[in-house]
């Protein structure tokens, strides 16, 4: 996606094409402990496996509001982080075990997600990493 290409350079994971794998894989740009550099799917839709989406909330170009960008490494990652996203008590949950204020202001949220799947459809879903700037 071009727009989302303009902000990839502030984002820590970035949904990427890798010619190599020939898939759409998860860069995690600065691993922390207990993280891997790169997050690759197993699924291929409509297959089973294991898929990853992230959900960033990033300044935009004029730093005078904020662009929400939701990306997967298949349509059901995809669709899992927008279903997440817009599930306001799910989410309000899932930021406050991960020790994130829902209510806080923050410059930058970044949530990476891991998805289980059968024939297109999420089975269960969970963050596994997140990065915030306050």
């Amino acid at each position: 996606n071009p727009w989302v290409g303009l902000l990839n350079d502030h984002l820590n994971f970035r949904i990427e094409y890798d010619p190599v794998l020939e898939k759409q894989v998860c860069k995690n740009a600065s691993p922390r402990p207990g993280e891997v550099p790169v997050y690759v799917g197993t699924a291929h839709t409509p297959m089973p496996g294991v898929a990853y989406a992230t959900i960033s909330l990033v300044p935009n170009l004029s730093h005078n509001g904020f662009v929400l960008i939701i990306s997967g490494t298949n349509m059901e990652g995809m669709e899992a982080a927008g279903e997440f996203v817009t599930d306001l008590p799910r989410l309000t949950g899932a930021l406050r075990s991960r020790g994130i204020d829902p209510a806080a202001k923050v410059e930058q949220l970044e949530l990476l997600m891991r998805l289980d799947h059968m024939s297109a459809q999420s089975s269960r879903s969970e963050i596994i990493a997140h990065r915030v700037t306050p």
